[in-house]
């Protein structure tokens, strides 16, 4: 799930002191409805299409 760095950073700054539950905010149960409240963080990230398949062909061919 996309999280803005500020969210990154505070969970750094607390990374001793996080309770387990305030991971619960990041789920795909509620992913939608984040992405309703928020909008779609990765939206403007000027993303270059790619096809799937020549990298897993690579892939398979590594691991025979």
């Amino acid at each position: 799930m996309p999280l803005e760095w500020s969210e990154v950073e505070a969970f750094a700054r607390k990374r001793t002191r996080v309770p387990a539950d305030a991971f619960a905010a990041f789920t795909i149960k509620n992913a939608l409805q984040r992405v309703e409240r928020e909008g779609d963080l990765w939206g403007g990230a000027c993303w270059k299409p790619a096809r799937l398949e020549p990298a897993i062909g690579k892939a398979q061919s590594l691991w025979r």
